[in-house]
């Protein structure tokens, strides 16, 4: 699989900071994001890729479109890819431990998300058809020790995405939805 990380010309030091604490996973590809400024909301509604009402921040927007224009490129190329935004801080173990996960996933799974932008809240099959479960990090506590993370080695498991808010870092499949 093909691993990319979104990189904006507006932050080279978060690109870097990436790269540093990502070293012990090879083979991670910046992908050039769309920065915020060159996003006109105004444009994009008299096109109608927008609604009028929306709401959206510029800075929402280019993350949207940065996205949907990585999965696009994932599609084409029939091989599927690890996603991560620049904020991204992986564990040691990453590499063995993403690569069984995925080796273990049903034929036709569609997204795995690594979650760990410290950020984000997300909502799982805890028990599959019995109980949902919710995480969300505590920021302060994730920056503090951000540092110490790709030092650590995760035991992890996968389970069902009921929702997320927001995105980290995941996995796409090549595999083209039926029209």
């Amino acid at each position: 699989m093909d691993k990319f990380f979104i990189s904006l010309d507006s932050a080279p030091e978060r690109s870097e900071s990436f790269q540093r604490l990502n070293a012990h996973v090879p083979d991670i590809v910046p992908f050039k994001g769309l920065d915020a400024t060159s996003v006109d909301i105004a444009a994009m509604k008299q096109a109608g890729l927008v609604a009028e009402s929306c709401l959206f921040s510029p800075d929402a927007l280019a993350s949207a479109l940065n996205h949907v224009s990585l999965w696009g490129t994932v599609m084409r190329s029939g091989t599927g890819a690890y996603v991560f935004s620049d904020r991204t801080v992986l564990c040691r173990n990453f590499v063995d431990a993403s690569k069984e996960i995925i080796e273990k996933l049903p034929a036709n799974w569609d997204i795995v998300c690594w979650d760990w932008a410290g950020d984000n809240v997300m909502q799982y099959e805890l028990l599959p058809g019995v109980t949902h479960a919710t995480t969300m990090y505590f920021q302060d506590s994730v920056q503090k020790h951000v540092k110490d993370f790709n030092k650590v080695g995760i035991a992890s498991l996968p389970f069902r995405l009921v929702q997320m808010f927001g995105f980290g870092s995941y996995a796409i499949s090549p595999q083209v939805p039926p029209s």
